[in-house]
């Protein structure tokens, strides 16, 4: 099974080589167990937050359970570590396929927390920058959209991580269609960047799918109103 080891559950505090909690991906989508790593470890040499991942044998009271790969949390540590703050607010995407960024009212509960989860300041999430966001990148004209959307979004970033994720073909995150991001908007600002998350079908996703080379990796970038 995918684990969590939650260092502080019945410890407020207590936490292992600095760390709070972390993952433990079975690996269930990725046949070389490599994927996760090779692809973290680009995001972070390209400047990109990214959280930290190591593989590692597994043992349970003694006994071998098998080999995982082990993930740093997405929380206040990890934003602290990549950001020097972790006092903004922290989304994490929930996927649903027939969403790409369009605009869907003013009301700021229509982005939150349907899709952009809260993972801090949960009882007080405050989307409405999101709102405004998605407002403006489907409504601003192109000859003012870079001025309009920079005070929400750096595009030279989000087109850095559209790069990445082109390079290592990239199956299931925001290129190839809408999943497998956080959203961290920063503190006292309306700026947020793209963490990303679970990179276990990229390489052109799971080698058990036959027509995986025949599957364009843009096909549905054109339906991402950001994209």
């Amino acid at each position: 099974p995918a684990l969590r080891v939650d260092f502080n559950h019945f410890q407020d505090g207590q936490e292992f080589l600095g760390l709070g909690s972390l993952g433990l991906d079975n690996n269930g989508q990725d046949a070389s167990m490599l994927k996760e790593r090779v692809v973290m470890a680009l995001f972070a040499r390209m400047g990109l937050p990214a959280t930290r991942e190591v593989s590692s044998r597994l043992y349970v009271n003694g006994q071998y359970v098998g080999l995982y790969t082990l993930i740093e949390s997405a929380d206040k540590a990890f934003l602290k570590r990549v950001f020097g703050e972790n006092d903004g607010y922290l989304y994490e995407y929930q996927w649903n396929g027939a969403y790409h960024f369009e605009y869907l009212g003013s009301n700021p509960a229509l982005y939150s927390p349907y899709y952009f989860e809260p993972k801090t300041h949960e009882s007080n999430p405050k989307p409405a920058p999101i709102e405004e966001m998605i407002r403006i990148l489907n409504t601003a004209p192109d000859s003012s959209f870079s001025s309009a959307i920079s005070p929400y979004l750096d595009l030279k970033l989000f087109m850095k991580h559209l790069a990445i994720e082109d390079f290592m073909a990239e199956m299931d995150g925001i290129l190839s269609g809408m999943n497998n991001f956080y959203f961290y908007r920063f503190e006292k600002k309306n700026l947020s960047q793209f963490i990303p998350k679970d990179k276990d079908l990229t390489f052109g996703g799971q080698a058990t799918d036959q027509n995986r080379w025949a599957t364009p990796l843009m096909a549905n970038a054109s339906r991402n109103a950001l994209i």
